[in-house]
């Protein structure tokens, strides 16, 4: 982990949002899990830092406007911990860090925190494949960048900005995935989209 003065708080992005999108839940978990162990830990390192102290400092530096008290980060990391860390390992899954923030609530959701197995992904295609042709059309492409990137602002012109970038989202995933130029995503192509979002 780097130092406080080093690093960027990524929460800030997030500070004008009701909810925040899978998405943007996948990139605080990896921003906070520098470890890559599959939880953001809350024992301090041989310097004295845990990732989730530095997970409520910058939560609580966007949300109170400047940078908390040692004594807040205390109190709020251990209000935290009581109520969020389900068997007292002093550790957070994904599951237990998605109650702390407002995700905004989907399909996909289920799916984070563990192995995708062949059963889910026959799960998850069938879900998008609303016309049960076999594959994902670009129509319907869209419920899945939908459910990564939905959440909830005020602002209408940033309203109309996450529009944009959802149709940018469409676009760059069909090119991404779809290797064979049909408009069309099957079920191989769609375990490369899950690799890249849901494996940590």
């Amino acid at each position: 982990m780097s130092g406080q003065s080093e690093r960027r708080n990524v929460m800030e992005e997030f500070k004008d949002c009701k909810t925040i999108s899978l998405f943007d839940f996948i990139k605080i978990w990896k921003t906070y899990d520098t470890d890559r162990s599959g939880f953001i830990e809350a024992t301090p390192d041989r310097e004295g830092r845990s990732e989730f102290r530095e997970f409520v400092s910058d939560l609580m530096e966007v949300m109170l406007g400047k940078k908390p008290s040692e004594r807040e980060i205390n109190n709020t990391s251990s209000a935290f911990l009581k109520q969020f860390d389900t068997n007292k390992d002093k550790r957070f899954a994904i599951h237990e860090m998605m109650h702390m923030l407002p995700v905004e609530r989907n399909f996909l959701q289920q799916f984070l925190g563990g192995n995708i197995t062949e059963y889910d992904v026959d799960i998850i295609f069938e879900h998008y494949d609303k016309d049960n042709s076999g594959t994902i059309q670009r129509s319907e492409v869209k419920s899945i960048v939908n459910d990564l990137m939905t959440k909830k602002l005020e602002d209408k012109s940033k309203k109309k900005q996450l529009e944009s970038e959802i149709s940018q989202r469409e676009e760059e995933l069909l090119a991404l995935l779809d290797k064979d130029g049909d408009g069309c995503i099957c079920k191989e192509e769609i375990i490369k989209l899950f690799k890249m979002y849901f494996t940590f």
